[in-house]
């Protein structure tokens, strides 16, 4: 007879591979009552004529911090009408009594613009507001007329965002080409304030930290000479998601003799037989490999890979404890009973998902040649 401690020695131990399953960044789904901010200019205190300040975002949920965002405008400033931007409700979309930073200006010519920029603490999700009374004026009402156009770029963790515009209740505002996918026009005459004529929804379909806004009236200008116009920037609502928990895994694998006759070696799990002492063929070892998650979130689309199982060995079957679904692919795939490891055994779980405070085992059996 040959003791198990040598034969153990010559079972080769099969490379484990885990992962975890990940995907594209994306935002995190918002829920309003405990991740949502809003920045209300009704409550909001911008000092008129300021061409910068701070307001506040206050959050649904009473219990979270309210966060900052800074606002500043720059380019043409030296062109603002008397008094703006103010905070009134001059531009309101209809919204009767609501607040809005309007500001007005009047350029001397095409090349003139204004840019306000919005940055806030930490990176914001679902990021949305209005742009209220984007029109045109033709020049033949007015001396100059003008043309509103706003260009719309953004920045984040991932980089550039382009914005999602949406101008469903405007007649009088055109997107789309030639104008790039960022930018809206004042088209079709003049909006007013009792309707959404001239109200573009923003939003942004990614992550972002700043915002940055271009007010202009170079884009097919009615002519050189602009009269005044004004816009107005609605609240700003957008979340602020929890981080998800983490899980914290760690992997261990132990090989032992589970019975010496190959006795109840099909049967997983199955009591090992305490008497067995000595490896000969024929002879069942279990493989354990064990993945205990210690973190606080659970483990999700989790994949354990064992290969190249000892070729001493013929493979039985295997079996998972204490793992559950996470899709429509959880399982094992293993080698068919019988097979000769000589050739190769594969034993791979997949879809699997972990929770927290638990421990899972895949549990491979094969009998000794």
């Amino acid at each position: 007879m040959i003791h198990s401690y040598t034969y153990l020695r010559r079972l080769t131990w099969s490379a484990l591979f885990a992962s975890l399953g990940t995907g594209a960044l994306a935002q995190a789904a918002c829920n309003p009552a405990t991740d949502g901010f809003s920045a209300d200019w009704d409550r909001a205190r911008w000092t008129t004529g300021a061409s910068s300040g701070s307001i506040t975002a206050e959050a649904a949920d009473a219990s979270r911090a309210s966060q900052i965002i800074d606002i500043e405008f720059s380019g043409d400033t030296q062109e603002f009408l008397a008094n703006y931007p103010i905070v009134n409700s001059s531009f309101n979309g209809g919204r009767t009594g609501q607040d809005s930073l309007a500001f007005a200006v009047d350029y001397d010519n095409n090349s003139e613009e204004v840019f306000l920029t919005i940055d806030f603490e930490e990176p914001v999700a679902h990021a949305s507001f209005r742009i209220y009374d984007i029109d045109e004026l033709d020049a033949s009402f007015r001396s100059g007329g003008f043309r509103d156009a706003v260009i719309i770029t953004a920045t984040g963790p991932s980089g550039n965002v382009t914005p999602d515009l949406d101008t469903a209740l405007s007649t009088a505002i055109y997107t789309g080409p030639p104008l790039p996918s960022n930018a809206a026009l004042g088209f079709n005459g003049q909006a007013n304030n009792n309707n959404d004529y001239g109200t573009l929804f923003v939003d942004f379909p990614a992550p972002v930290t700043q915002i940055r806004i271009e007010y202009t009236n170079r884009i097919f200008p009615p002519s050189n000479n602009p009269a005044p116009q004004g816009v107005g920037l609605s609240d700003i609502s957008y979340c602020i998601t929890q981080p998800e928990p983490e899980a914290e895994l760690s992997f261990d694998k132990s090989l032992s003799l589970h019975s010496e006759d190959g006795f109840g070696c099909d049967q997983i799990p199955g009591a090992p037989d305490p008497e067995a002492r000595f490896m000969v063929p024929g002879a069942c070892v279990e493989y354990v490999i064990t993945a205990t998650n210690t973190g606080a979130g659970a483990a999700t689309a989790l994949e354990i890979s064992d290969g190249n199982i000892s070729e001493n060995l013929i493979f039985v079957g295997a079996q998972i404890t204490g793992f559950q679904s996470d899709g429509p692919g959880f399982g094992l795939d293993t080698p068919s009973a019988g097979a000769d490891c000589a050739n190769g055994c594969t034993v791979e779980m997949t879809q699997a998902r972990l929770d927290p405070d638990t421990t899972g085992r895949i549990i491979i059996r094969a009998t000794l040649k």
